[in-house]
């Protein structure tokens, strides 16, 4: 008989991680070994492996499916598609939000191009064009157009006679006064503005429709943001409808919605940054349960009491190794080359204490996990961001919804310091905070 399953392929034949080749080996093995099948059912119980189909299940929902491309969408919204085609890409709109927002984000600003209002240069004309205008040619005239003029004249300089003689009249008769320093001297200027004081200033006339009273207030980053009854924003910048309705719910409700391929990573996030679970032996501290920007983030984690040196272990969702640091003394690693946008990955780091290893998080404890930022998501931001670039709010609503809780809550707790007696301020941090704290 061949020599037992080893530890290792022992937990991948649970965990269902094994190639068509090695499962038909393992099968065979322990069909004829009975310790082997004994190993097996003591360390994987049927808890446990329930537990890994579970996971597998999360870690399927997590994967992100194929997006549209900028081609796509471009040729999309230009009606460049055939009928196929459309079709394909409207049966995608209806499944995937992202793809969703990105084409409205992309129709608002091709709108604000197409109303964007053109200046076209014009010539001033000419005095003699500008009597051309009135009709005053030399070849137009006639005796009948000529006396009608010529009356016209005539009755316009007497009206502007009469008008004359009856000012006159009615200025003051010069007097002796007239003629002294005091009378002669240049008019001061706090004597004119004396004067103006007491001539009432009209008020301005009321509009007969009143502006919807302002709901909601805040301070962010320098700006005003209000939202009025009606539902509409002012001090943001251009959002797209479909992003509109996600910060009108947010300032209406005090939440943030996160994906729900979120839940696949959290697991106990709380236990593994906290340390306080079997498992942990000193707390992880990040990214743990959350999506990264970055696709080279930084590994951290707090310190283990007494020990020499660190080592981290970065794993693919098939829980193979992908990169492993030299021995560190300090509780953090950036990652040595960049990770695939949209993967899912866990991390352990293997601590030496007393010359022993002391591995967290370990079974039972759940894995450590985290998520690059997709390529689209990642764009959509860019876009968030360049329109509300000092904006806590539209920052902290998008990276919420993106999945970057880290993110999020730094920003949110910048709006809540500047808006420290604000109820919705301080409902969307705590928002945050619930999602980070959920299993």
């Amino acid at each position: 008989m061949s020599a037992h399953l080893s530890a290792e392929t022992l937990e991948r034949y649970c965990r269902r991680l094994l190639s068509p080749s090695e499962l038909l080996g393992a099968d065979d093995h322990l069909a004829a070994c009975a310790a082997c099948r004994r190993s097996t059912s003591e360390a994987y119980s049927a808890g446990k492996i329930l537990a890994a189909l579970r996971f597998d299940l999360q870690r399927a929902a997590s994967f992100d499916f194929a997006h549209l491309s900028d081609e796509q969408m471009a040729a999309f919204i230009d009606h460049n598609l055939d009928a196929a085609e459309r079709g394909i890409v409207e049966s995608h709109l209806t499944v995937c939000a992202s793809c969703a927002d990105e084409i409205d984000d992309l129709r608002a600003f091709r709108e604000t191009l197409t109303h964007a209002p053109a200046t076209v240069a014009t010539a001033t004309p000419t005095f003699w064009e500008k009597i051309q205008g009135f009709g005053f040619r030399p070849g137009a005239w006639s005796p009948a157009r000529l006396a009608a003029t010529a009356a016209g004249v005539v009755l316009l300089a007497s009206v502007t006679v009469m008008l004359l003689y009856v000012w006159q009249s009615t200025r003051a008769p010069r007097t002796e006064t007239a003629t002294s320093p005091a009378a002669t001297s240049e008019v001061r200027p706090e004597q004119v503005a004396v004067e103006n004081s007491s001539v009432p200033t009209p008020e301005p006339a009321a509009s007969p429709f009143p502006s919807p009273a302002i709901v909601i207030a805040l301070n962010d980053g320098g700006q005003r943001v209000t939202l009025d009854a009606q539902g509409n924003f002012a001090g943001l910048g251009a959002l797209s409808p479909a992003t509109q309705r996600t910060f009108r719910t947010a300032l209406e409700t005090g939440r943030v919605d996160v994906p729900p391929a979120l839940a696949t990573l959290s697991g106990q996030a709380e236990t593994l940054m906290g340390g306080a679970a079997e498992g942990v032996a000193f707390p992880l501290i990040s990214p743990v349960g959350t999506v990264v920007r970055t696709d080279r983030p930084t590994l951290r984690w707090s310190p283990l009491a007494g020990a020499r040196s660190y080592t981290v272990t970065l794993l693919d969702a098939n829980l193979k190794t992908l990169a492993t640091s030299p021995p560190l003394t300090a509780t953090g690693w950036s990652l040595p080359r960049s990770l695939a946008r949209g993967e899912v990955y866990s991390w352990q780091v293997t601590a030496i204490k007393d010359g022993q290893e002391i591995v967290s998080p370990a079974a039972p404890a759940p894995e450590a996990r985290f998520k690059i930022l997709a390529q689209t998501q990642a764009e959509r931001l860019r876009r968030i961001e360049a329109a509300n670039p000092n904006s806590h709010l539209a920052r902290g609503v998008a990276y919420a919804q993106a999945g970057l809780l880290d993110d999020a809550e730094r920003e949110f707790r910048a709006l809540l310091a500047a808006n420290s007696q604000s109820p919705i301020a301080r409902k969307l941090l705590r928002s945050v905070e619930a999602h980070r704290r959920a299993k």
